[in-house]
């Protein structure tokens, strides 16, 4: 193969770049959007919160229903610390989710006042 200089093909890419525009139909989605990338954030940090609070609810509802299960005798002493153990993970992991999603929602709106 034959060497091209870095500066003929960077040459070359910026020609081509120049001449290559949208199609009209994403220019005027662009122009039209009012959609600001902060919101966008903001609207994904409380997506991200809602989320996660649904996943606490549905692992202290597991939680509840372990323990009733144990009282009645359906769950072996042996199973239940076990169950326990590996729902109390999924909770920690679920309100470290929780707090960086609403801390995330916070930065951004603070930032967002600030402009």
């Amino acid at each position: 193969m034959s060497y091209i200089p870095i500066e003929v093909i960077k040459r070359a890419m910026e020609r081509t770049y120049a001449s290559v525009s949208p199609p009209r139909s994403v220019s005027k989605q662009s122009a039209s959007s009012s959609t600001k990338p902060s919101q966008v954030c903001v609207t994904q940090a409380e997506q991200e919160t809602a989320r996660q609070q649904r996943r606490l609810a549905g692992l202290n509802d597991q939680r509840t229903k372990l323990l009733q299960a144990y009282y009645q005798g359906a769950i072996p002493r042996r199973t239940a610390p076990m169950e326990q153990d590996q729902l109390t993970g999924q909770i920690t992991s679920a309100e470290a989710h929780l707090s960086v999603a609403q801390q995330s929602s916070a930065d951004v709106g603070a930032r967002s006042i600030r402009l």
